[in-house]
C-alpha cells in the first residue's frame, strides 16, 4: 500500500512560510552588518554613589534652670557647705567676742585666756583630722578653717591687745600660723579651706587689735604675702586676691584714718602702701605665669595698688610722689614684660592713673603740666605700634590738654591780656611747645581716624596761638605785646597752613593727599577768618596791617606754588 500524495494546498503554504522566513532572514543580514559599520560608543565612566553623611544630632533644649531650694533639697553637700561656712564666720566672730568682752570685762587672767584659746584652736584642729579620714570633707574644711582664724586671733591677742611680745615678734608668730594654714590647705588641695581660713580674719583682726593702725595693715600683708606664696605652682586665683584685697582694705582705711586725723603718715605708712602695692603686683604676675585667671590677675594688682594711689592723703608730698612713683615704674615694667591681655591692659592703666596723680603731688602746677604734656608725647611716640600703650598715651594728653587749659594758658587769656610771673611765663611757653609735640603726636597715630585727626589739629592750633601771645606779653607787656602776639598767630596759622600743603605736594597723588589738603585749606580759611573777625576789631594801627600783608603774602606764595606743582 503506497503512502498518501500531500495536498496542493498544503504544499503552497509550506513554499509560502519559507519564503517568509528566507525574506526575515535577509533583513536580519543587512541590520547586522549596518550595525558592525558604525564605531562603538566610548565607554561611560560608573556614577559614583553619594557618600553617606549622617543626619545631624537632633538638638536638644537646654535643662531648665533649678532654683537653690531644690537643688539645695537634693544636695546635701551645698546645704552643708553653705552652713558650714556660716559656722565658720560666726565661731570666728565669737571667739574674737570674747577675747575682746574678757579683756574688757576682767574675766580669769590674760594668760588663761590665750591659752584657751591656743587649746580651742588645737582641739579644732584634731577634730578637722578625724573628720576628714572619715570622708566628712566638708565639716573637716570647716573645723579647720575655724581653728586655723582661731589660731591667728591668738596671736593678735597677745600682740595688740596684751604687748606681751613686740609687733616684729607678733608678726612673725602671724606669719608662722598663716604659713601653716596655708600649707594644710595645700596638703588638702583645698582652696576652699584657704579661703575660709583667711576671709573671716580681715573682718575680725581689727577688733581683737583695738582698731586700724600699722600693726593691723603688717599683719595683713604677712597674710597676703602667704597666700600668694601658698597659691604658686597651684591653680588657685581667688586665694591671693582674698590676701591682697585683706591688706589693701586695712591699709587704705589707715590712710584715710591718719588723713581725718591731720596726721602725717609717716614712713612706715609709705613702706605699707608700697609693700601693699608689690603684693598685688606679685600676685598677679604670679597669675599670669601659672595660666589661671586674667581676671584674678587684674583684680589682684588693682586692688593691691589702691592704697598707693591714695597715699597722698596722709604722707608728705615727697614720701607721696615717691610710692606713687615706684608703682608707676613697676607697672609699665610689666606692661612691657606682658604679652596683650586684659591684665596688660590693667597694668597699662594702673602706671598712667600712678603718673598723672604722682606729678602733681611732687611738683607744683608750673612744673607739673610740662611734665604731664612731655610724659604724654613720649609714652604717644613710644607706643605708636602698641595699640594699649598708644591708648594710654592718648589719654596722658587728654589729661595734660585739661591741666593746660586750667592752669597754663585759659581760654580767655587769648582774649583778655594778664600779666604773669617770669616762672610762670616760662611754664606756659614750654607747656604750649609740648602740648603742639604732644598733639602732633595724636595726629599721627590717628590719621586713619577724622574725628580724632580734628580734635588733635584743634589742640595743636590752640598751642600755636598761645605760644606767639604769651611771648608777645611776656617781652612788650599787655598792650603792644598782646596784639604783637596775635598778628604773630595768625601769620604762623598761614604758615603751617604752607608747609602742610607743601609736605602734601610731595605724597603721591591719590586718596592719600585728600585729608593733609582738607586740613591745610581748613586752617588757611581759619586763619582768614581771625583776620576778618577777631584781628579787625581787636588789632589797630601797623599791628593790623602787618596781619592782613602778611598774611595775604604768604598766601599768594603758597597759591602760586601750589598752582605750579599741580601743573607739573
Amino acid at each position: 500500500m503506497t503512502a498518501p500524495y500531500p495536498h496542493p494546498a498544503h504544499l503552497q503554504r509550506l513554499a509560502q512560510e519559507c519564503a517568509h522566513l528566507s525574506h526575515r532572514t535577509s533583513q536580519i543580514a543587512a541590520e547586522l552588518a549596518a550595525m558592525q559599520a558604525v564605531p562603538p560608543p566610548a565607554p561611560v565612566a560608573p556614577t559614583p554613589a553619594p557618600a553617606w553623611t549622617p543626619a545631624p544630632p537632633a538638638v536638644q533644649p537646654p535643662p531648665p534652670r533649678r532654683s537653690w531650694l531644690s537643688r539645695a533639697a537634693e544636695d546635701g553637700r551645698l546645704v552643708g557647705t553653705v552652713l558650714a561656712v556660716t559656722g565658720v564666720a560666726v565661731t570666728v566672730v565669737g571667739v574674737g567676742l570674747l577675747l575682746a568682752l574678757a579683756a574688757q570685762a576682767g574675766l580669769l587672767r590674760p594668760e588663761v585666756r590665750v591659752g584657751a584659746g591656743a587649746l580651742f584652736a588645737t582641739c579644732l584642729a584634731a577634730l578637722a583630722v578625724r573628720c576628714r579620714a572619715r570622708g566628712a570633707e566638708v565639716g573637716a574644711v570647716a573645723l579647720a578653717a575655724t581653728g586655723i582664724a582661731t589660731a591667728y586671733l591668738d596671736v593678735v591677742a597677745v600682740t595688740r591687745l596684751y604687748h606681751w611680745v613686740p609687733t616684729a615678734v607678733g608678726l612673725v608668730l602671724a606669719a608662722a600660723v598663716a604659713g601653716a594654714g596655708v600649707a594644710w590647705a595645700r596638703a588638702w588641695r583645698s582652696e576652699r579651706l584657704a579661703l575660709i581660713t583667711v576671709a573671716p580674719l580681715i573682718g575680725v583682726a581689727p577688733l581683737v587689735a583695738g582698731g586700724v593702725d600699722l600693726g593691723l595693715v603688717w599683719f595683713m600683708l604677712v597674710v597676703a604675702v602667704a597666700c600668694a606664696a601658698t597659691s604658686h605652682r597651684t591653680p588657685w586665683a581667688a586665694l591671693p586676691v582674698a590676701g591682697v584685697a585683706g591688706s589693701s582694705l586695712w591699709a587704705i582705711a589707715a590712710v584715710v584714718a591718719a588723713h581725718l586725723s591731720d596726721l602725717d603718715g609717716g614712713s612706715l605708712l609709705a613702706v605699707a602702701c608700697a609693700s601693699t602695692a608689690a603684693a598685688g603686683l606679685v600676685a598677679g604676675v604670679s597669675a599670669v605665669t601659672r595660666r589661671v585667671s586674667e581676671t584674678a590677675a587684674a583684680l589682684a594688682s588693682a586692688v593691691g595698688c589702691a592704697p598707693a594711689l591714695v597715699c597722698g592723703l596722709a604722707l608728705g608730698r615727697g614720701l607721696a610722689a615717691s610710692v606713687l612713683a615706684a608703682v608707676a615704674v613697676a607697672a609699665a615694667a610689666l606692661v612691657a614684660w606682658a604679652a596683650p591681655s586684659a591684665v596688660r591692659t590693667t597694668w597699662a592703666c594702673l602706671a598712667a592713673v600712678a603718673s598723672v596723680i604722682a606729678i602733681p603731688t611732687a611738683v607744683d602746677a608750673p612744673v607739673a603740666v610740662p611734665a604731664l604734656l612731655a610724659l604724654a608725647a613720649v609714652v604717644t611716640v613710644v607706643g605708636r605700634g602698641d595699640r594699649v600703650v598708644a591708648a594710654v598715651g592718648t589719654g596722658l594728653t587728654a589729661v595734660g590738654t585739661i591741666a593746660y587749659l586750667g592752669w597754663s594758658v585759659p581760654v580767655e587769656t587769648l582774649a583778655t591780656p594778664i600779666s604773669r610771673t617770669d616762672g610762670q611765663t616760662a611754664s606756659a611757653i614750654v607747656a604750649s611747645l609740648l602740648l603742639i609735640g604732644a598733639a602732633a603726636a595724636q595726629g599721627g597715630l590717628h590719621r586713619q581716624r577724622p574725628g580724632a585727626s580734628i580734635a588733635a589739629g584743634a589742640v595743636a592750633l590752640y598751642g600755636l596761638t598761645a605760644t606767639p601771645v604769651t611771648v608777645g606779653v611776656s617781652l612788650g607787656g599787655p598792650g603792644a605785646g598782646f596784639l604783637a602776639g596775635h598778628m604773630a598767630a595768625t601769620v604762623l596759622w598761614v604758615v603751617a597752613a604752607s608747609v602742610v600743603l607743601a609736605l602734601t605736594a610731595r605724597m603721591p597723588a591719590g586718596p592719600a593727599r585728600r585729608a593733609p589738603t582738607a586740613g591745610a585749606l581748613t586752617l588757611a580759611g581759619a586763619a582768614v577768618a581771625k583776620l576778618v573777625t577777631f584781628d579787625l576789631a581787636t588789632l589797630d594801627g601797623a599791628f593790623r596791617v602787618g596781619a592782613f600783608v602778611a598774611a595775604g603774602l604768604v598766601l599768594l606764595a603758597v597759591g602760586a606754588r601750589q598752582a605750579r606743582v599741580r601743573a607739573v
